[in-house]
């Protein structure tokens, strides 16, 4: 069964004409099962300053059944993987029905992010560093807003996919591209999958905290975390 594409086109409409609602969706190249969605930090909230961005996969079961979501941005919140971006909403699951729309599941995400949930964490540590130490987790959050939320790393993580590489610029001669070259040479490429696709961190930053720590991922977990 295909999804209910007329449905999420005018979902998608709808988000892109209310930039009031402080949230947008773009698709990913043509797809409409494959989407970003863009929302700004609520203001009066430490992630005031931020623009989050938001995975968001269609399935076959839309409307049906809930979409599959998670946070591209990192973001420090109890409720929303730190590693993984992984989202803990009811909506998402038991909750969810077929009147719900993209724009309504973003705008939940905003009202998480005003009203963490630190009693059914996604992220215990988050979680215990807010209920306990709720100055330090205000500053974490921030700063991190100040790292992964900016308006340029929005952008690229909503830039479509491209496997075309540039041509090389000037030079004589009849060569092909230019490829450039590939800054992981050298890393065990397990351990920066690891990093990147199972705990979710920029690979540019999980390169460059291998290289500092020779290699080692467990010291560059500590640094990525630092």
């Amino acid at each position: 069964m295909a999804p209910e594409v007329n449905r999420i086109a005018r979902e998608i409409r709808m988000c892109q004409r209310d930039p009031q609602s402080n949230v947008n969706v773009i698709p990913v190249g043509n797809s409409l099962t494959h989407l970003k969605g863009v929302l700004q930090g609520p203001a009066d909230t430490v992630y005031a300053a931020g623009i989050f961005v938001v995975d968001i996969q269609i399935s076959d079961a839309y409307p049906f059944s809930p979409p599959k979501a998670k946070f591209d941005t990192r973001i420090w919140h109890p409720n929303i993987s730190s590693q993984t971006g992984a989202i803990c909403l009811d909506l998402l699951g038991s909750a969810w029905t077929p009147v719900i729309t993209i724009k309504t599941l973003l705008i939940s995400l905003q009202s998480l992010l005003s009203e963490p949930v630190p009693d059914d964490p996604q992220d215990a540590i988050v979680a215990g560093q807010y209920t306990s130490d709720r100055a330090a987790f205000d500053a974490q959050a921030r700063e991190w807003c100040a790292l992964y939320a900016t308006r340029e790393a929005a952008e690229r993580l909503t830039q479509p996919p491209t496997d075309a590489a540039p041509a090389a610029a000037g030079g004589g001669g009849g060569g092909g591209a230019a490829r450039a070259p590939d800054p992981a040479a050298g890393l065990d490429a397990a351990a920066l999958r690891s990093l990147v696709e199972e705990m979710g961190f920029p690979r540019d930053a999980a390169i460059t905290a291998l290289r500092a720590a020779k290699g080692n991922k467990e010291r560059a977990i500590e640094r990525l975390l630092s």
